[in-house]
């Protein structure tokens, strides 16, 4: 049996490379933001039930 080099395809779309791409500092920013004001809605609420009804 001969053994066949497998050749490497170049990666046709780098932009879907998102494992190795750093999430901007902004994109971070932003969803912190929100967890924080969907924490702050849900406590400024009497109860979570309360909340996920509105």
């Amino acid at each position: 049996m001969t053994e066949k080099k497998q050749q490497n395809k170049p990666n046709e779309n780098p932009e879907h490379n998102d494992l190795t791409d750093p999430i901007p500092n902004e994109e971070l920013k932003e969803n912190m933001n929100d967890e924080k004001h969907k924490r702050q809605q849900r406590d400024n609420s009497q109860s979570e039930r309360d909340y996920d009804t509105k």
